[in-house]
């Protein structure tokens, strides 16, 4: 498991099993320890960058971020007002800001 920082959300994201092309995470999103969603995401190997593997920080960073979009899109302006965004999207941390 690891947990991911965006604004004042935290993502908790945890690896399922799953094939080398397709590998899902378990996420939850929380504002204040209050869970406002959860769901799996899911992403092929290729979206990574060279050389990391599913189970990497990068992976866990990119699972993150396909959390807070899915989120957003369900949740509406709570999850979207509360995160933090750059030109690529929603940006994630492995550290709270």
């Amino acid at each position: 498991m690891a947990k991911r920082y965006s604004g004042s959300l935290t993502v908790r994201v945890s690896l399922l099993d799953g094939s080398f092309a397709e590998t899902w995470y378990s996420a939850r999103v929380s504002i204040d320890g209050r869970n406002v969603w959860s769901g799996r995401v899911g992403f092929g190997i290729h979206s990574l960058p060279p050389g990391a593997a599913y189970d990497s920080p990068a992976a866990y960073d990119s699972a993150a971020a396909s959390a807070l979009a899915f989120a957003a899109d369900e949740v509406g302006s709570l999850v979207s007002d509360s995160a933090d965004c750059d030109d690529t999207g929603f940006a994630v941390s492995r550290k709270p800001l």
